[in-house]
């Protein structure tokens, strides 16, 4: 997996071993996965990298940089096609407004490191 260079601090084997460990024995060619809550796709990346080129992700992420980032890499490896990034929140209600509250030192993906 590539990833740009504003997050190139992130690989599989760091990022959720268990979730990362499940969705690789679980997600197979042609299914159609969700990534509600993308952050910086990490596991969009790797749902995209197993469902193969007959199958979907269907990534959600409200926060901007995120969605840049995240763009950015899923551009980098040619995973685009596959997978679909949709600048939204996702609510249990449907319509709406949602709040995003992002803490001034979140550092997460939000500075190069």
């Amino acid at each position: 997996m590539l990833l740009t260079d504003d997050v190139h601090f992130i690989s599989y084997d760091g990022h959720e071993p268990e979730a990362r460990e499940w969705i690789a024995a679980n997600v197979k060619p042609g299914f159609i996965c969700l990534d509600v809550g993308a952050h910086l796709g990490v596991f969009s990346l790797l749902m995209g990298e197993l469902v193969g080129p007959s199958g979907a992700v269907h990534a959600f992420e409200p926060f901007p940089a995120s969605v840049d980032m995240t763009r950015r890499t899923l551009d980098e490896n040619r995973l685009s096609d596959r997978v679909k990034l949709v600048q939204v929140a996702v609510d249990e209600e449907d319509g709406g407004e949602v709040r995003l509250f992002v803490s001034e030192d979140d550092t997460e993906g939000q500075r190069k490191h």
